[in-house]
């Protein structure tokens, strides 16, 4: 057991000369590390886009560098660094990492949005526009349930340095009853729900699909459209694990900027005064429309929302990237197979940019004239992610083109509906803190954690 934890610890610490001497530039500026392990014990546990923030003013720095039992992880703090790294420089840094905990183990590789940059991303990208069919429960809705209890534990399993299998890959192979090996039997565990979460919902679509049960959403359009002189049983996993990314992605997203926006309507009702009154003068008691999304006729609402995107992030760190090969920025070195992350929510909470970035101001996106200003940074073009990734094209798996874009491919989806969906709340409702039997106000608890980009 000691020579293999020797061994162990002397690959880590050949695998730290090794690319100390690749290049003479200084690695990124950040926290002093400890020989063989590196950050691993300064870690956050949580809230880590905020001591990353911390980190990068500390230093002065837009790029900073963290070690983790081997692993280079390169956090990007302002946008400018993102745009030309994640952006211009796309070649280099379009794939996701492998994380072993993560892929191998828990079985995450087969998601679309987490496989490496390359030809099943190409093809997956013809069929991102979709949607299982199946009406949910307003309750209990076991869908939703497995899309959260799969969620949480990617969550727990993606954050650097949780699991040492990460930066040691070989220890995946070590039997379950091995001393230490728990981590093999948690990711059993976690890949059960991963399956639960994405064969529950598409084998109802596929048995409604069978059933002859008319259906317009993605899995049965995409079913029908199986070429049978090529391998179905390879194609219907390619539709499943499509329909899988736009799943988790909607439902952790979407769920939590909801949840942000009735936060944010609690906590400042002036706001929410301000958007019913805008309503109520523009369409007169009707109900919004997309079309009112669209010709800008609601501009305090669309900041309302905008404003709920920039103040707390849904995604504060987003998905991970990995450098494919060297490269260099602002006169530091970044290794090869680094794993660059954007943050997000520092971002969108520098004060510069945002004045006051912890209260909750629509305003900051309206001119004098109280129109939507087009001078100040827009939210969706930072907490939708960087990096050019598949995004979708017409539907024809027979002539699928390689296309590549920066943009998340849920982009306008997440926007316009959760446009719609508090547009037509606050036309509806007021919103209002609850009270206990006795009469008494009862305070809000609001928790950030890290999810999916």
């Amino acid at each position: 057991m000691l020579s293999l934890i020797f061994l162990l610890a002397a690959a880590i610490a050949g695998a730290w000369i090794f690319q100390a001497r690749k290049s003479n530039l200084p690695l990124p500026p950040g926290p002093r590390k400890l020989p063989i392990i590196g950050n691993l014990l300064s870690m956050p546990s949580k809230f880590e886009w905020e001591t990353y923030a911390k980190w990068a003013r500390e230093y002065k720095s837009d790029i900073i560098h963290l070690g983790v039992a081997g692993t280079n992880l390169i956090i990007l703090d302002r946008p400018e660094a993102a745009r030309e790294l994640l952006d211009k420089r796309s070649a280099i840094y379009s794939s996701r990492p492998h994380l072993t905990m993560v892929g191998d183990l828990m079985g995450w590789d087969t998601i679309f949005a987490l496989m490496p940059y390359g030809d099943e991303c190409m093809a997956g990208s013809a069929i991102l526009s979709l949607t299982y069919g199946i009406d949910t429960l307003p309750k209990n809705d076991p869908y939703i349930s497995a899309a959260d209890n799969a969620l949480d534990a990617f969550c727990i399993a993606a954050r650097p340095g949780a699991f040492l299998v990460d930066a040691i890959p070989v220890l995946k192979y070590l039997p379950e009853w091995f001393p230490g090996s728990d981590f093999k039997r948690t990711a059993k565990e976690w890949r059960g729900l991963l399956r639960r979460m994405l064969e529950l919902p598409f084998e109802t679509a596929k048995s409604d699909y069978h059933a002859g049960v008319p259906s317009t959403s993605f899995v049965a359009y995409a079913l029908d459209q199986i070429d049978e002189s090529e391998d179905r049983k390879r194609q219907e996993e390619r539709i499943r694990s499509v329909a899988g990314t736009v799943y988790t992605g909607g439902v952790d997203s979407s769920l939590a900027l909801l949840s942000h926006f009735f936060h944010a309507m609690l906590a400042s009702p002036d706001a929410q005064k301000k958007a019913q009154e805008e309503l109520h003068r523009v369409l007169g008691g009707a109900l919004p429309t997309l079309d009112d999304l669209e010709s800008s006729r609601l501009p305090y609402m669309t900041a309302l929302v905008k404003e709920c995107l920039r103040w707390r992030s849904v995604a504060p760190m987003g998905f991970p990237h990995i450098a494919a090969e060297d490269d260099v920025y602002n006169g530091y070195t970044i290794p090869k197979g680094s794993i660059v992350l954007a943050n997000l929510w520092s971002m969108m909470h520098d004060p510069i940019i945002y004045p006051n970035p912890e209260r909750f101001i629509p305003e900051r996106f309206l001119n004098s004239n109280g129109q939507l200003n087009s001078n100040i940074m827009s939210p969706e073009d930072i907490v939708f992610g960087f990096g050019r990734r598949c995004v979708p094209l017409p539907f024809n798996t027979r002539a699928i083109r390689p296309l590549s874009i920066r943009i998340c491919p849920a982009r306008t989806l997440a926007f316009s509906s959760v446009w719609m969906i508090t547009a037509s709340t606050l036309a509806m409702f007021n919103i209002s803190k609850a009270v206990d039997k006795n009469g008494r106000v009862i305070e809000p608890t609001y928790e950030c954690k890290s999810t999916l980009a």
